[in-house]
């Protein structure tokens, strides 16, 4: 499955994060909404480079980031790891999920 077909099948109002493997794991192509790369109508935003539309998808993982709801204003880190919330109230924290998608130029398809 290719880059711009995986998008079409998620929401606008979700999160993407998308890592091109070929550069190093770490390398962000992406991380925004999904509504600011591909809008409803399928068009190409001005934040993704058209060229990895037709990368191949190797993995889509859904990451959950949990956060306190004031951390800024405490001076707290933004997100925190599992081994640091039992030091906080659960309802002081925020949950949120984005899809990672991690792709790559070799072996690019043209479709599905």
């Amino acid at each position: 499955m290719n880059l711009q077909s995986q998008l079409s099948v998620i929401d606008h109002s979700c999160r993407v994060r998308i890592l091109d493997q070929r550069i190093t794991n770490t390398f962000v192509v992406f991380d925004s909404y999904k509504a600011l790369a591909i809008d409803s109508e399928g068009k190409l935003g001005g934040n993704l480079d058209r060229e990895y539309l037709g990368y191949k998808v190797l993995k889509l993982r859904m990451i959950p980031e949990i956060n306190h709801k004031r951390a800024k204003e405490l001076g707290l880190i933004e997100s925190m790891h599992p081994e640091d919330t039992p030091a906080y109230s659960f309802s002081d924290l925020e949950l949120r999920l984005y899809y990672e998608i991690t792709i790559e130029k070799d072996g690019a398809t043209n479709g599905t």
